[in-house]
């Protein structure tokens, strides 16, 4: 008897048991989203220090802060689709979401410039004008987009790097992503609403701050399951 419980414990505890592979798959949800919180760490630290301020200095330093948040979410991206497309767990999420970055398409990379230089234009705009009724949803508007067009490219050049892709330049290669996203013009929505709806979950009482710490990785895993169920980029 004490034995048959001790094998059932054994067989729970196995790596390849299903119990074993939810938990090391909530692990790499939490880990895959603790490296984007990571990389949002300068603008943490922009914000307490200096903040946004209508000044030259604020606003470089602002768009400085933010522009390592957009290789991530090309590595969050990345590692997400491993985890739904593989079987089991993938393991070495770092190094995957390393190498997600450093062997980027150059449509992603260049992807990565236009939200850099994007995030200047709208930090000086809200400068300047402020007190505009329409400024807030205008820019609101053009961050959302920018954020639709880094996921799709992070997501349809995931793991090609420029030998993988060919000698296509990267305005021919963001031109596909662009076609691709059109043609399924519902999904930037679909992606948008997740991050909404994971973000007002991290707001609730007692869970919240728990949920907080899961956040990245769990849009970026329901975001993968997503666009493989409608197929996008495959």
């Amino acid at each position: 008897m004490e034995q048959s419980i001790v094998s059932k414990w054994l067989a729970v505890a196995n790596f390849d048991s299903p119990v074993s592979q939810m938990i090391l798959r909530v692990w790499q949800v939490f880990v895959n989203g603790a490296l984007l919180w990571i990389a949002a760490i300068p603008y943490f630290a922009f914000d307490l220090l200096v903040g946004w301020q209508p000044s030259h200095g604020a606003i470089w330093l602002g768009c400085a802060a933010l522009a390592p948040l957009f290789p991530a979410v090309t590595g969050l991206i990345a590692v997400s689709r491993d985890m739904i497309t593989e079987r089991g767990y993938v393991g070495a999420t770092g190094r995957r979401f390393v190498a997600a970055v450093v062997h980027a398409a150059p449509a992603v990379r260049l992807t990565w410039l236009m939200c850099v230089a994007t995030t200047l234009f709208v930090a000086y705009d809200v400068a300047l004008f402020a007190g505009t009724v329409a400024m807030p949803a205008s820019a609101a508007a053009v961050a959302l987009t920018m954020l639709s067009l880094l996921c799709a490219a992070s997501w349809t050049l995931a793991g090609r790097d420029t030998a993988a892709v060919g000698a296509a330049p990267a305005v021919r290669q963001l031109a596909g992503v662009i076609v691709a996203t059109i043609r399924k013009a519902y999904l930037p929505l679909v992606w948008l609403f997740l991050l909404a709806v994971i973000i007002a979950a991290s707001l609730l009482p007692m869970i919240g701050a728990c949920l907080l710490a899961f956040a990245p990785g769990l849009w970026g895993a329901v975001v993968a399951l997503v666009n493989l169920t409608m197929r996008f980029g495959m």
